[in-house]
């Protein structure tokens, strides 16, 4: 994967049976329900073989039921193979592996599936209208790096909608099991789900409040050793609660200001530790003799034996 490896933080407390990660399901007394938002982008999280792709079928069948919304559904693996097929070789789609799993795909092809799936939630917000029924848009991936939720969770804020993180907790050896008993094209490499565990950037778990008064995200963990009804029951009681239909609020002017502030300061560290380490070979190479620095300032010029 082109994205470099971050510490893996603890996993999440996971939902109980009472009805999730918050404690139960919340009722709409108290709710200002103008604040509902008309979308709701929902990025689910997990190792393959927690049963991402198997809750998403159950929240397109049962959300329209228990929240009276649509539902969309974005799943990555899809779009993904999509893109290797329409660019073949140039894509960079991966021989099989050699047990025959699934092919894996190198950084163009990587990225260019994730840019292919958030253009396709871009389309379906582009096409909400605030006078027909609430949309929940389920976005079916790994996500296994906290940056790779970032672009929905902005397109979300963005737009004035709800954002959500619902994370299948589950064992990396209750995974490879499931991956194992899959066909061999739906395979993934055994190595690449010990890579995601190691890597997997947890969910934080968070509540919002029913006021509309919250400051961020819902977060969701569900342990995915249960049975998939269960999970997926557990899941829909916590997206047709209220707060979690309440929109992002935009940053604070002062947190704008703070995240451009960082970026340049993360890009002035770079150029400078660029600048260091070629100074560091200059001086290298002139010690040992390979290069002879000839006068100073605009007029250096280096030479080789």
């Amino acid at each position: 994967m082109a994205a470099a490896a971050a510490a893996a933080s603890e996993p999440p407390a996971t939902s109980d049976a009472g009805g999730g990660s918050s404690g139960g399901t919340s009722s709409a007394a108290g709710v200002v329900l103008s604040l509902r938002a008309p979308a709701l982008v929902v990025v689910l999280v997990g190792l393959p073989g927690a049963g991402k792709s198997t809750l998403t079928a159950a929240l397109a069948r049962d959300l329209p039921t228990a929240v009276g919304c649509r539902v969309v559904t974005v799943c990555v693996d899809e779009v993904q193979e999509e893109v290797a097929r329409e660019g073949g070789d140039a894509a960079g789609h991966a021989a099989a592996a050699d047990d025959g799993s699934a092919p894996w795909v190198d950084a163009p092809a990587w990225h260019a599936a994730r840019g292919a799936a958030l253009r396709s939630v871009a389309c379906a917000l582009d096409e909400v209208v605030a006078e027909a029924p609430p949309l929940a848009i389920i976005v079916d991936d790994n996500a296994y790096y906290h940056s790779m939720r970032k672009p929905y969770a902005s397109l979300a804020r963005g737009g004035g909608y709800a954002y959500a993180e619902v994370e299948l907790v589950v064992p990396p050896e209750t995974a490879a099991e499931r991956n194992d008993a899959r066909p061999p094209p739906a395979r993934v490499p055994p190595d690449v789900i010990s890579r995601m565990a190691r890597r997997l950037e947890h969910v934080v778990v968070a509540d919002v409040g029913d006021d509309g008064a919250h400051g961020g995200r819902l977060g969701i963990a569900v342990d995915a050793t249960l049975p998939p009804e269960e999970v997926a029951r557990r899941v829909v009681d916590e997206l047709s609660a209220p707060r979690a239909w309440l929109p992002l609020p935009p940053l604070p002017p002062d947190d704008a200001a703070a995240v451009a502030a960082a970026r340049a300061a993360t890009r002035d560290s770079v150029l400078h530790h660029a600048d260091l380490t070629l100074r560091a070979c200059v001086g290298a190479a002139v010690a040992a003799g390979a290069w002879v620095i000839h006068g100073e300032g605009a007029h250096t010029s280096i030479t080789t034996h």
